[in-house]
């Protein structure tokens, strides 16, 4: 196993897996005083975890993220501590908002924020089946608090 470390600045021979992966680290210190362990690129075959949620955005810049985890990661955010400030009520609620906001993170981050126009980021339970027929251009898994969570990431799906 790896441990992510920071890569300043990202360049364009730094992977795309690594690079959301900092994104994904920087995101989960903030809002759980986390630590993320970077596990690797994911290989095609798909294991199967009963959690996976997932936001389209469509407009001047597309995409799709995809979030996969299992009951015992939902069950850990819900405890966290760092989510009694923000009143959640249930793990879906916490997912919810936890995909919206990285989708949210991950584009400012990934487009230059000004130029963007995109819809609503609209978080939704899914599966697999649902994912574009493309290879992802960028597909990682990290270890959060010893919980695995996989994260996939399309630009400009055509499916």
């Amino acid at each position: 196993m790896q441990t992510l470390q920071r890569l300043e600045p990202n360049t364009p021979a730094t992977a795309p897996s690594h690079i959301l992966a900092n994104y994904f680290q920087k995101f989960i210190k903030y809002w759980t005083g986390s630590n993320v362990r970077y596990l690797g690129e994911l290989q095609d075959n798909v294991v199967d975890m009963p959690v996976e949620w997932s936001v389209r955005w469509e407009g001047n810049a597309s995409g799709m993220l995809v979030i996969r985890c299992y009951d015992d990661f939902v069950s850990w955010m819900s405890q966290s501590k760092s989510y009694k400030p923000l009143r959640f009520c249930t793990g879906k609620e916490i997912l919810n908002e936890m995909v919206a906001q990285y989708a949210v993170y991950l584009i400012h981050n990934f487009w230059r924020s000004d130029l963007l126009e995109i819809g609503p980021i609209q978080p939704q339970i899914s599966t697999p089946e649902e994912w574009p027929s493309s290879s992802p251009e960028a597909a990682f898994s990290v270890l959060v608090e010893g919980h695995p969570v996989e994260i996939r990431f399309w630009i400009d799906p055509r499916d």
